[in-house]
């Protein structure tokens, strides 16, 4: 699947521009790989200072910010901004209102193993890759990362700058609020909304409804005291 600006139930708008990306840290690369063989992608940009961490990615160069209108101008490039999500992505959404003060369009990826149904919605400046599944009626708003294998369940609204980790499954009509982070392979009750800037730690099941700026911390894996012969012969025969 192309790069494009917006999709509303199945129809896929597509971007006539070129294309660059905002980032060059280890999520850049990392998102870089499902679509590096995308003719539109000219290049990279990142803030001044970090040029000098990754000046280029794969081929293709990395360029200071200072300078994007003056080697991509915006009447010519739309931007897909690739961060992680550094201070619960707000990173991210400074970034692309940033991008978007200089005139910038912005364009969201789906990775061509995405399973997409026939009815749903995905905003600009969204990224879902991996083998992710979309179930009807989801709804995907404005700067959202879908990670590899995650789950969307029919009818669940991702809002803006939130990012779903790999392997997190969101049952039917789940509300994820904005900026709010879920780690790896979380799995949210059916019916659950979670406030905004909530940060939710690998392994947890959420039931409840959260208020704004929540935690959910699942206990971690204990070391048992128990021979793994023996435990796996009680366990699994």
């Amino acid at each position: 699947m192309p790069f494009f600006k917006k999709i509303t139930n199945g129809k896929l708008e597509e971007c006539t521009k070129k294309i660059i990306v905002f980032g060059n840290g280890g999520q850049t690369r990392t998102v870089y790989g499902y679509f590096f063989d995308e003719h539109k992608v000219e290049g990279f940009v990142v803030d001044d200072k970090y040029v000098s961490d990754q000046p280029s990615i794969g081929e293709l160069p990395v360029h200071p910010f200072s300078k994007i209108t003056e080697i991509y101008p915006p009447e010519q490039y739309s931007v897909l901004v690739a961060l992680g999500f550094k201070d619960l992505n707000q990173l991210r959404q400074k970034k692309s209102e940033e991008l978007s003060a200089l005139g910038y369009e912005f364009v969201s990826f789906i990775d061509r193993s995405v399973r997409v149904p026939c009815q749903y919605s995905i905003g600009s400046n969204s990224i879902v890759v991996g083998h992710a599944d979309i179930h009807e009626g989801v709804v995907i708003k404005e700067g959202v990362f879908v990670s590899s294998g995650a789950v969307l369940g029919h009818d669940s609204i991702l809002e803006n700058y939130s990012w779903i980790g790999s392997g997190a499954v969101l049952t039917g009509w789940v509300t994820i609020g904005d900026c709010t982070v879920l780690g790896m392979n979380v799995s949210i009750k059916q019916n659950s909304i979670l406030g905004h800037h909530t940060l939710v730690s690998p392994n947890s099941f959420v039931k409840v409804n959260t208020p704004p700026y929540s935690s959910i911390v699942s206990e971690a894996g204990k070391l048992v005291p128990i021979d793994s012969r023996r435990l796996h012969m009680f366990a699994y025969k």
